[in-house]
């Protein structure tokens, strides 16, 4: 596998990896599913990399594909197409977005991606996909690219975690879906590592994002100017349950004001989850979890009753399940005197105009400081990612690629291109971070490899026996240490900084 540090793509042209349907001479060269927080840099780059501009060759719809095989249930997620070259003989690539763990799943269980039917309209200002790409799609494509902001072997954790909370197949996760309705699902299915042979890209880093609808901007309305940072604690118990109330968010007293407060929450099988529940609730300095005290399926704590409305016509505070960030987002902007989170992207918050960000333990995730943006989800400037490159903002994971062992030229510059240092703002690219997170050991992968490489003194300082062993175990919550510490401690000690936690 690949140095997440360095962010190398090992490219093996004689055996280019491509997916061709038999109905048409046309090639699908990447073929990816999974975290939504990747989803729109890749479609820059597919447009970048096979020639192709936007409005011209680009297909873009909500709920327009779907993933599965024979025993996998369908995920219906957002997709892009992107394409270059003559009707019949095109070069495609596409990207499902459904969930991090899902990604994984899909291509360690080689699942294939089809279109819906009826195809839905593009979105405004996206070209209407050809009849000869629809051919080619109407036929199941193995996903070749797993798009994960955890490790694989963490969702294998969240997986089996999923299911020892008694969901599975038959027995789906239900949340929340975009229109407020109870009626998406999750359903967590087995998968092992050593089914695939695999190579891991890092592609960034992201921050979670904790935001509150600010609509209400009373005393003691989460849109109150005073209401910018929010700890680790609160935060927790926010999620765990314990906290329903607006006015605990503040460092005054609103007792006589307060309010409802709701506080939407994912499923156990999302990449956003996980990365939320081992930074924040279940850390070592706090212990608890999302999943404190759930007892019903879907959760519904605070009688939600769609996109803002409650059973009663007021809510009674508490936790609301969404299945994914596009649900939770709209409807916590739907919302008033709401929480939830979310990884940062500029997809994931377009036209939600109703929310702001709150600094988590006093660091901005997006800036250098949080005046410069007070907290608008619509930010004018890019972020600059300070606090991610040092460390000193706690809730963040790598986004990841699950790539074949040997892939083709335009697979091998759709990622290069996607993956270069300008995100556009939606992540901070992996050679521009200054810290790393500690490794550790999981069931599937029990002898964690941080895997870094460096220059210490000019002297070469290489993890990973001569380049060779991968980057090994889960990394979700790992302790947060200057990459420097970690080549230190193996130049001086011969060990690393693995096993550690947050």
């Amino acid at each position: 596998m690949k140095d997440y540090r360095l962010g190398l793509i090992a490219i093996s042209g004689a055996s280019a990896l491509l997916v061709t349907s038999a109905r048409a001479a046309n090639t699908v060269e990447f073929a990816a599913a999974g975290s939504s927080a990747m989803f729109n840099v890749f479609r820059q780059g597919a447009l970048v990399a096979l020639g192709g501009s936007h409005g011209t060759n680009d297909y873009q719809a909500n709920n327009a594909g779907f993933v599965a095989d024979a025993s996998d249930p369908r995920e219906v997620g957002n997709l892009w197409v992107v394409w270059s070259g003559p009707a019949g003989s095109r070069k495609i690539a596409f990207y499902l977005s459904v969930d991090s763990t899902v990604g994984d799943r899909a291509y360690f269980n080689s699942d294939t991606v089809q279109l819906v039917s009826p195809l839905p309209a593009p979105a405004a200002g996206f070209a209407a996909l050809p009849a000869d790409i629809q051919t080619t799609l109407s036929s199941p494509v193995t996903v070749n690219a797993g798009m994960t902001d955890i490790a694989p072997s963490d969702a294998l954790v969240a997986t089996s975690r999923a299911m020892a909370l008694g969901y599975g197949p038959g027995t789906s996760i239900v949340g929340l879906n975009s229109a407020g309705a109870f009626t998406s699902t999750a359903t967590p299915v087995s998968f092992s590592l050593s089914s695939r042979g695999y190579n891991l890209v890092s592609v960034g880093a992201a921050p979670i994002i904790a935001f509150v609808n600010k609509t209400d901007t009373s005393s003691s309305g989460l849109g109150n100017a005073s209401l910018t940072n929010i700890n680790r604690f609160t935060l927790s118990y926010v999620l765990n349950g314990s906290i329903t109330s607006t006015a605990d968010l503040f460092l005054t007293s609103a007792s006589a004001a307060s309010k409802p407060l709701t506080a939407f929450i994912r499923e156990p099988l999302s990449g956003t989850y996980n990365t939320t529940e081992y930074c924040v609730p279940q850390s070592l300095e706090v212990q608890s979890s999302q999943e404190s005290g759930v007892t019903t399926n879907p959760l519904n704590e605070a009688g939600y009753n769609g996109l803002g409305t409650f059973s009663g016509g007021t809510s009674n505070g508490g936790r609301v399940r969404a299945i994914g960030t596009g649900a939770l987002v709209t409807n916590a902007n739907a919302t008033t005197n709401s929480l939830g989170y979310a990884f940062w992207s500029f997809g994931n918050f377009a036209g939600k105009t109703n929310l702001k960000y709150l600094s988590l333990d006093g660091a901005d995730p997006l800036f250098d400081g949080y005046s410069v943006n007070t907290g608008n989800l619509q930010p004018g400037s890019v972020p600059t990612f300070r606090n991610l490159a040092n460390g000193g903002y706690g809730a963040w994971s790598i986004l990841r690629i699950v790539e074949p062992n040997s892939v083709g030229s335009d697979y091998a510059n759709i990622v290069s291109d996607a993956t270069a240092a300008d995100s556009g703002g939606d992540f901070i690219a992996a050679n521009n971070l200054l810290v790393f997170r500690s490794h550790h050991s999981t069931p599937a992968e029990p002898s964690p490899n941080n895997a870094l490489k460096g220059t210490y003194a000019g002297t070469f300082v290489d993890e990973t026996s001569g380049g060779t062993a991968p980057e090994a175990g889960g990394d979700v919550g790992g302790a947060v240490f200057p990459i420097q510490a970690d080549l230190d401690a193996f130049l001086n000690f011969g060990v690393q900084l693995v096993g550690l936690r947050q």
